[in-house]
């Protein structure tokens, strides 16, 4: 085999692996090609004990963290083999793997069939397939929370004025059948 074809059997490869990662092929709706970008990896083979700090181009975790998590715009992926022992916290975070720590997250949460989560989670959403094993409390942000609740209650009192402008509506429709 030719060191070009070598080198050729080794990028298809590696995209193949990240290939869940392409903006054009994706299923994660929502995320930007930015998001999608993961320019760091933990390999299976790797063991890191302490904490860690990513950029917005987020991580991907194959292998072993004993520490926190870091990414405050990206996106953070605990893939099937891989582990955390400590808390994440970014924009998205997906879970194929397992977590014992808590999860804090901007905008969604999701844990495939094969996730094995315990601790707290938080986020503004949250997606949890069949087969997840998820242990511990969830909550949604504080911000999520609040514009659910304003929503709720303008969602309310439109519902009110509109059996308000109904109930009067038929009252005056009565009030002239009988007069």
């Amino acid at each position: 085999m030719s060191t070009t074809s070598a080198t050729n059997t080794l990028l298809n490869k590696f995209k193949s692996a990240f290939s869940w990662a392409s903006p054009g092929g994706s299923h994660r709706k929502g995320m930007s090609a930015k998001q999608l970008a993961l320019r760091s990896l933990v390999g299976h083979n790797l063991t890191i004990n302490g904490d860690m700090t990513v950029d917005e181009f987020g991580l991907r975790i194959d292998g072993h963290i004993v520490g926190n998590v870091h990414s405050e715009n990206g996106l953070v992926m605990v893939g099937a083999g891989g582990s955390v022992m400590g808390s994440i916290r970014a924009a998205r975070i997906i879970v194929a793997g397992k977590v014992v720590g808590n999860l804090v997250a901007q905008d969604v949460i999701e844990c495939t069939s094969t996730a094995q989560v315990q601790g707290h989670t938080s986020s503004a959403g949250f997606m949890i397939h069949a087969g997840a094993i998820v242990r511990g409390t969830m909550a949604a942000t504080e911000a999520q929370v609040a514009q659910v609740l304003a929503a709720t209650c303008a969602n309310d009192d439109k519902h009110h004025a509109n059996h308000q402008r109904h109930y009067q509506q038929a009252q005056r429709t009565r009030a002239v059948a009988m007069g």
